[in-house]
């Protein structure tokens, strides 16, 4: 773990968890949180360069700097799967319930409570850690060149800050974890086909060096408020996530007896919302062209890439089975 002592798990969880709990108990979920939330962003690699780092007393300041924000991530997380099966064992007379003397096991209520709050908490954490790690990916070779890293950077929005900085509802990690599936989609049918694919590179690129020319930026901007837009659009169509006092967010009903009232929305409210992200989104993508066409001399992979797409002039339609075609799809 990168945690020594228990104390040392609450420093990032704070009232979570109780100071005296054993940390061997926590060793299945801890590997779980892992694997089923963090790993996929940070690396199983970095994660044990962390671990070992903490367990053998050699943490240098940077390593120090991220475990402060990674620490929370994968302390809640942990709590959050541990909620699963702590207050149960499996004895000679099977699943059986701990009930102390001194503590009375929560009612249902407080455990949905607790376990909306820890994961909620956690992916927020990461969303934060990520954040920090892309500024400072110098300082942590292991993440920057790690096949994690290349799948967080595959996308123009790449955290749920990122992505309320371009669309006007509030987004966090719950809602924008539900939505990548999507936002990766909409690079494929609708980034790529606009721009082609060697011009979205570049963007992608310009993104993660930090690099990018004022065009570059420009563009970088619209398509990723088009690409927000669209991504609710699709997504509140899929009902994986709904809106609540102007908060996209991602329903869990966690229980039977849950407080929290699990049901799909009236339709008119979904066509209402719908409408107006794709409006909006079709908005930013017409800028987007418009900002193509004005400044195409700025990006010379996309003047090449316009070229190649169109039909050749010199074979009649539809003689040749390897005409080119052009007049791409852009539209969902």
């Amino acid at each position: 773990m990168i945690w020594r002592t228990s104390e040392e798990l609450k420093d990032h969880v704070g009232g979570t968890v109780n100071a005296g709990f054993p940390l061997s108990s926590l060793t299945a979920a801890y590997r779980d949180a892992r694997r089923n939330h963090l790993e996929r962003y940070l690396s199983a690699a970095f994660l044990d360069e962390l671990q070992a780092a903490v367990q053998g007393n050699s943490l240098t300041a940077a390593q120090q700097q991220v475990i402060e924000r990674i620490g929370p991530a994968l302390g809640m997380l942990t709590l959050y799967e541990y909620s699963f099966v702590g207050s149960v064992q499996m004895g000679g007379e099977g699943l059986v319930t701990i009930d102390g003397d001194q503590a009375k096991s929560a009612y249902k209520y407080q455990v949905a409570d607790y376990r909306q709050y820890t994961k909620a908490s956690g992916l927020n954490a990461l969303d934060a850690a990520l954040e920090f790690l892309e500024v400072n990916a110098a300082d942590y070779l292991t993440w920057s060149q790690s096949r994690a890293a290349r799948y967080h950077r595959q996308v123009l929005i790449r955290t749920a800050a990122a992505f309320r900085d371009v669309h006007n509802q509030a987004t966090d990690r719950r809602a924008y974890e539900a939505m990548r599936p999507i936002l990766r989609d909409l690079h494929v049918f609708v980034a790529t086909s606009l721009l082609g694919d060697v011009l979205l590179q570049d963007l992608l690129d310009a993104m993660t060096e930090g690099n990018a020319s004022t065009e570059e930026q420009e563009l970088t901007d619209r398509l990723q408020s088009a690409l927000a837009t669209y991504t609710v659009h699709e997504a509140l169509r899929r009902n994986l996530v709904q809106l609540e006092d102007g908060r996209v967010v991602q329903f869990e009903s966690l229980e039977p007896q849950s407080v929290q009232k699990s049901s799909n929305p009236s339709v008119g409210v979904i066509n209402i919302v719908d409408s107006q992200n794709f409006e909006f989104a079709e908005r930013h993508l017409s800028f987007v062209r418009d900002y193509l066409k004005r400044h195409a001399t700025a990006f010379p992979a996309y003047i090449e890439w316009l070229e190649l797409s169109q039909p050749d002039p010199d074979i009649a339609y539809p003689s040749a089975p390897d005409r080119r075609y052009g007049g791409k799809v852009t539209r969902l």
